[in-house]
């Protein structure tokens, strides 16, 4: 029971950091502190859409216009730094941390989704003042639904290259980007699964080589 309750406790935390994150993304940039609309502009476009006929994934990009350098986005390496930073030497002993990769990912992934109107969907209210419980939804809640997820992004984080793990970690681990309920049963019925487990793995020197054409 003591392990369960840690392991809800660590994913708990991915889900808090990243709305945290995440919303001081915002009150920093003076384009979204006071605008709404302009922070669900960007939400929507960094959120997994279709583009040219494909399913892309441009948040987990550094540069998502042109999807390079993935897993490479400042506040996808804030939230995945909680892990690295709390498992510290033991992380070069246990093989690339692929599952809170991919946590880390669901977790931001959800926090973009809550913040779609350009508001937190989970700080609305009603005209009373209180939580306006018809705004919630089970992807407000990081239980089953986003465990699907990160389950989801596993199957591509566990095809990252060495170099590019190295890469990944040592932003995460020197900041080097940064300015208990029980789930509920819920089928995911999602058409972007399928991109989530097959994003395109391309090394440093590819991605490199492309932003030079470019």
């Amino acid at each position: 029971m003591q392990a369960t309750d840690r392991l809800n406790e660590w994913r708990s935390e991915f889900g808090k950091r990243a709305l945290k994150l995440l919303k001081r993304s915002f009150v920093q940039n003076p384009i979204y502190r006071n605008d709404p609309d302009a922070r669900a502009e960007l939400v929507v476009a960094r959120l997994p859409h279709t583009r040219d006929g494909k399913k892309v994934i441009p948040f987990i990009y550094g540069d998502p216009e042109k999807l390079l350098h993935f897993w490479e986005d400042a506040t996808l390496l804030d939230i995945f730094s909680y892990h690295v930073q709390r498992v510290g030497d033991a992380l070069e002993s246990n093989g690339p941390p692929s599952g809170a990769l991919a946590l880390s990912t669901a977790a931001y992934e959800r926090a973009l989704t809550l913040y779609k109107s350009g508001e937190n969907a989970k700080e609305l209210k009603g005209e009373d003042g209180k939580p306006n419980s018809s705004k919630r939804s089970k992807k407000h809640e990081f239980d089953t639904y986003w465990d699907a997820v990160a389950r989801g992004y596993t199957a591509s984080t566990s095809s990252i290259p060495a170099g590019k793990w190295m890469r990944i970690i040592s932003y995460a681990n020197s900041g080097q980007w940064t300015n208990s309920r029980q789930a509920l049963t819920l089928d995911v019925v999602d058409d972007v699964m399928e991109a989530r487990a097959n994003i395109l793995i391309s090394d440093d020197k590819d991605e490199d080589n492309e932003e030079r054409v470019v």
